[in-house]
């Protein structure tokens, strides 16, 4: 199960295929109020809740954006299939970072309705789990480790640095 909390100050957690959301508009009891499935064809791996929208990792089928300004009724708002199964989803300003196994998408999603692909970085590996801080991806590898990746322009992403764990493996 995956917890966030949206804008508004609601909880946003999922499932293995739904999204639910409570509402904490009676000081502090939390109570689901809606349950968003329609369009999650796999399954939750992931979210990340901004303003109004919540980006949401489907496993084989990519990328999800669903808006939950109105908690009782969330809608799907966008959705973008990526190559791989989609695990690890990371927002910052205008793109989402996404661990689609073999490779670090990302997406632009300045539109929600219309998410895009504009860059993408190929470890040599599985990643596993993401972070992003400024202008860098700190990428999990499989069998290779930390990669410092280099996402100042998101169309050509970079490896500036790799840190060997040895025979430790990420996992997200």
């Amino acid at each position: 199960t995956v917890t966030r909390r949206d804008a508004y100050n609601n909880l946003v957690t999922s499932g293995s295929e739904t999204v639910n959301l409570a509402s904490n508009s009676t000081g502090n009891e939390k109570f689901v109020v809606s349950t968003f499935g329609a369009g999650l064809i796999g399954s939750v791996e992931d979210m990340v809740v901004s303003g109004s929208y919540a980006y949401v990792t489907d496993g084989g089928f990519g990328l999800r954006v669903v808006n939950v300004s109105n908690v009782a009724a969330p809608t799907l708002t966008g959705s973008l299939d990526t190559p791989y199964f989609a695990t690890v989803v990371l927002l910052s300003g205008n793109y989402v970072y996404e661990a689609d196994l073999g490779d670090l998408q990302i997406i632009n999603v300045s539109n929600p309705a219309i998410p895009s692909f504009v860059g993408v970085y190929n470890p040599g590996d599985w990643v596993y789990t993401a972070f992003v801080s400024g202008a860098y991806a700190y990428v999990g590898v499989d069998n290779v480790g930390l990669q410092v990746v280099d996402i100042s322009n998101p169309a050509s992403p970079s490896l500036r640095g790799t840190f060997n764990t040895g025979s430790a493996r990420f996992r997200g």
